[in-house]
């Protein structure tokens, strides 16, 4: 039985400045997202930096930015699912962070996407840890493999998928994706081998 004294490590707040750098309020659907995937913030947030107090910080600076993409938006692109662009935004934010601050090592395997939704995970952690991986791929994929995982993710058949990117047969649309995500896993490689900075270069 834990001692009544024990104290357990509690989560950062939300908080997000709901205004932009101009003074203008920021998007009340930004926000509710915002606060929609906190959580997630939090954890991915100590599983790339191991500091979880990071993780309002992390999560307003992103907030802010895709805030600033949405209204420099000139070709009228809809954000089909705000939650899990956001989320794909900080991921990226995080992965930049971690290979500047050289903490930590990652890989995972190309496979990783097709193992997805492959059968239910009932444990969070679990599911979120693969979210992670989909999610750091994903950031090294074009926009076009990107639109094709999310009506994937969505439950679209193959055919349906073609239908709605103006591709011509579903086979068609899988082969896509599976090259999309082949290119992003070698983008992804070739940033790891990338020596950090300081290292590995001649000196001037």
């Amino acid at each position: 039985m834990a001692a009544m004294d024990e104290r357990k490590p509690t989560q950062p707040l939300f908080w997000v400045n709901p205004e932009d750098r101009n003074g203008e309020p920021i998007g009340q659907d930004l926000l509710k997202a915002a606060e929609a995937i906190f959580s997630r913030v939090v954890y991915v947030t100590g599983h790339f930096l191991h500091d979880e107090a990071r993780a309002p910080q992390i999560l307003e600076k992103v907030v802010h930015s895709v805030w600033e993409r949405i209204q420099n938006q000139s070709k009228g692109e809809e954000i089909v699912n705000l939650e899990a662009y956001l989320f794909r935004s900080v991921v990226r934010e995080l992965a930049g962070i971690q290979a500047k601050e050289s903490r930590v090592q990652y890989g995972y395997p190309t496979e990783a996407l097709g193992r997805m939704g492959a059968r239910d995970e009932d444990a969070w952690v679990t599911s979120l840890n693969q979210e992670i991986q989909v999610e750091i791929l994903l950031s090294h994929a074009d926009q076009r493999t990107r639109a094709l995982y999310e009506f994937w993710s969505a439950g679209d058949s193959w055919r349906t998928i073609a239908r709605h990117l103006g591709i011509a047969r579903g086979e068609n649309a899988r082969g896509l994706f599976r090259y999309g995500i082949r290119k992003a896993w070698e983008r992804m490689l070739s940033r790891r081998r990338r020596p950090p900075e300081g290292e590995g270069g001649s000196e001037q």
